[in-house]
This record gives C-alpha cells, structure tokens and sequence, in this order.
C-alpha cells in the first residue's frame, strides 16, 4: 500500500512519517490524505450536539415479563425513526441499575459518561441528564423528542 493515492513508487514506503510528506510532496502533485493520530476517536456528534448515550436496564425485574429484551430493539427503533435529528443519540444495555421499584428504567449521559460502556456508579459519579421510569414501547417516541429538542 502506498501512502499516495496516485501509487507512485515513488513516494512509496518510508521510514519516518516526515520523509513521507517531503518524498510525496517531491515526486507527485496528487493531494496526500492527512495521517491520522493513533489512538481511539470519540464518537461523532450529530446535528451540532453533544453526544448522549441512553443506558437501558435489563436487570431481572426490568427483563423478567415487562419488558426488557424487546425494550432496547424498541429504543433503538425509536432512534432510527427519529432521523438524523437523534443521530447523537446512542442506546446500550446495562446491567442491573438497583432501581429495581422504578423499572424500567432508561438513564440519559452526556459528557464524558457518554462514552462509557456502562453507566456512572458510586459516590462521585455525574447525576443523569434525564432519568425515565416505567418505560413503555410507546412513550418511546416522545421520549426522543424530549432529549432532541433544547
């Protein structure tokens, strides 16, 4: 693989990542693609926002004959029929959040928790942005609207 997108020989392979700009920019005239940084990106926000991510509990009472499972598949269809309005919006099953009287329970992070697998947990763990209790499939939609809008 060449680092130009022409694929000169030339401005083939080099040793340091300086001399590959100075030998592409000497031998060639195609543009040369940015090198990306190493290391995990951030997700990307859409729509200029933040982004969010919505833990779905899936403990055993939130699961056990409520709803559960089918919950999560509802939350994401939710989001996908919300457009690109709703694209800084992700949605992830959690394990049990102990708010077992509340279930179920949908949890909304921004910020730095928003990149996490799993939510916050101890004494100095952020608040939610928003908490949903006794989540149906059908108040889904205008769950949605409710983190979109400002």
């Amino acid at each position: 693989m060449f680092p130009c997108e022409s694929g000169h020989r030339r401005c083939g392979p080099p040793h340091r990542r300086h001399q590959r700009r100075r030998r592409h920019a000497a031998f060639c005239e195609t543009a040369m693609a940015p090198v990306a940084a190493a290391g995990p990106t951030p997700p990307q926000a859409g729509a200029g926002f933040a982004p969010l991510r919505l833990f779905v509990c899936m403990g055993r009472d939130c699961r056990a004959g409520r709803s559960g499972p089918p919950l999560i598949e509802a939350v994401r269809q939710a989001l996908a029929e919300a457009g690109p309005a709703a694209a800084h919006i992700s949605a992830l099953s959690c394990p049990c959040l102990d708010r077992c009287e509340d279930g179920p329970l949908i949890l909304a992070y921004g910020g730095e928790a928003a990149r996490q697998t799993r939510p916050p947990s101890g004494p100095l763990a952020p608040a939610p942005l928003a908490s949903f209790t006794h989540v149906e499939a059908a108040r889904l939609p205008a769950l949605i609207a409710r983190l979109i809008s400002p």
